[in-house]
């Protein structure tokens, strides 16, 4: 069992979709063109040559991939190639480079599983443009809190992602199918790692001796990573249409909380109104708490943005200027406890530069806040005209 993790690292190539099948395919097609001068077997070895001698000069990918087939190509035949062999092989990178992305099984349930339980990053290296349009192809960006395309996956690139996400080494999780690239460099700083081994390899990434760390597993799927992972009695995911139904009775047992604590002016006049919920499901802000068995326990709204009623402050000021997350309309069924407290962490997690705002008759939420590590900053005016007591949570603050 793998505990106490806040951040999964995802590897994108040959762990979330598919990528080295496209480079043998390339490289057989290589072979093939140049079969009239050379081995296929000497070209790959020739290839590979040529491949490690480039990678300080152009790193990973596709591109890199073909000024390697490009350079071979020319060296192993003294420059003779005709010049339509040469397009070809332009031909081939071009048509690599647009291949549609094809997701690997159990890729998207796995993410949706995990999304409401953790921050969840890609890691991966190649060529920028590259990576970013295939994550966007992929249609799974809106799972990651994080992106970062290294040019190399070295220890002291990590060591360099894991202080800009601010937690400590063995909070954070990396998976992937490269045990050279994805595994050992977490391994070294003391992070834990998932090796998830994709049906072949390129030759580079292999490794001989074997992995042995308390804090290194090797699954045969992604989705058996669940089974590693403690179970949390509840998990936070974006709300969907399908949805609304289960939240709005939730509002209603809120504002009922809140006449019976004394905060009858807050939630008035019919707010927060099924067209504002359901604005928030359509622009995705509005995210749900979840228990094990699925019920859906409170829901509230989280983006990070500015928000208008944020700019001015009065009787104090915000503890700093740097962008931030909000959260708005936290409500819970009441079923159990602790469930705001869980909402407000997971939105810390997300952001660790926070502001919320609360009815000065709102005292249970007040002491939640505050509870929570949130200072109280000033008071700001919602759009109503009506105040509101300002707080925040940041990082590095003394309380």
């Amino acid at each position: 069992m793998i505990e106490k993790i806040k951040v999964i690292g995802f590897d994108a190539d040959d762990t979330l979709w598919v990528n080295e099948t496209y480079f043998m395919e390339a490289e057989d097609k290589f072979k093939q063109l140049l079969s009239s001068y050379i081995d296929p077997q000497i070209a790959s070895a020739e290839l590979f040559q040529t491949e490690t001698q480039n990678m300080p000069i152009y790193g990973y990918g596709v591109k890199a991939f073909t000024l390697s087939l490009l350079e071979t190509a020319i060296r192993i035949t003294s420059g003779k190639l005709p010049v339509k062999i040469l397009e070809q092989l332009i031909l081939n990178g071009k048509e690599q480079l647009t291949h549609p992305v094809e997701l690997l099984d159990g890729v998207e349930s796995t993410l949706n599983f995990l999304a409401g339980r953790y921050r969840l990053i890609v890691v991966t290296k190649g060529d920028l443009l590259d990576q970013e349009e295939k994550l966007r192809q992929s249609g799974l960006e809106h799972y990651f809190h994080h992106v970062e395309i290294m040019s190399d996956k070295t220890v002291k690139k990590y060591q360099e992602l894991i202080s800009h996400l601010d937690i400590r080494l063995e909070e954070f999780l990396m998976i992937g199918n490269s045990l050279r690239s994805d595994i050992l460099p977490p391994l070294e700083l003391g992070c834990y790692a998932i090796h998830v081994p994709f049906h072949t390899t390129w030759e580079h990434e292999n490794i001989e001796d074997p992995i042995i760390n308390d804090r290194f597993f090797s699954l045969n799927t992604l989705r058996d990573i669940i089974t590693l992972l403690p179970k949390e009695p509840m998990h936070i995911r974006t709300a969907g249409i399908e949805d609304l139904d289960s939240i709005m009775p939730i509002y209603d047992i809120a504002k009922q909380f809140m006449q019976e604590t004394g905060n009858g002016n807050q939630w008035i006049n019919g707010y927060p109104s099924r067209e504002q919920i359901l604005n928030d499901i359509e622009g995705k802000g509005c995210h749900v708490c979840v228990s094990d068995e699925g019920q859906i326990l409170g829901a509230f709204y989280f983006k990070v943005e500015d928000d208008p009623t944020y700019t001015k402050i009065y009787d104090g000021e915000w503890l700093n200027g740097k962008p931030y997350g909000v959260a708005h309309r936290m409500a819970s069924n009441r079923t159990r406890k602790g469930i705001a407290d869980f909402c407000l962490q997971w939105c810390f997690d997300q952001c660790k530069n926070m502001r919320v705002d609360t009815h000065k008759d709102n005292i249970v939420m007040q002491n939640i806040l505050k509870k929570n590590g949130y200072i109280p900053c000033g008071i700001i005016y919602i759009a109503n005209g009506t105040p509101r007591l300002a707080f925040q949570k940041t990082v590095n603050v003394m309380q």
